[in-house]
């Protein structure tokens, strides 16, 4: 996988290495992902200000932990498949 700051140019360099199902499954991952990241910052952004940086930090990595774990195993479970290596 390449390291690029745009997702699209990543995809794109995947698909015509690897094929277009596995971007689909790149990009599905990327999707959850960023979920997970906004439930991060969410949790952050409520709780920096009552409980301070160091507990808010482990709070949110906490959830972000619970939301990533969640996405993955309801993404198995609709998609039928788990990730395989490249």
């Amino acid at each position: 996988m390449t390291c690029s700051r745009d997702p699209s140019a990543s995809l794109t360099f995947i698909e015509k290495k690897d094929g277009t199902q596995q971007a689909a499954i790149y990009s599905e991952g990327a999707i959850l992902g960023a979920i997970a990241m906004v439930a991060f910052a969410f949790a952050v952004a409520l709780s920096v200000t009552s409980w301070g940086v160091v507990t808010a930090l482990v709070v949110a990595l906490a959830g972000w932990l619970v939301v990533a774990t969640g996405l993955y195993a309801v993404a198995v479970g609709v998609l039928g498949r788990e990730p395989a290596p490249p």
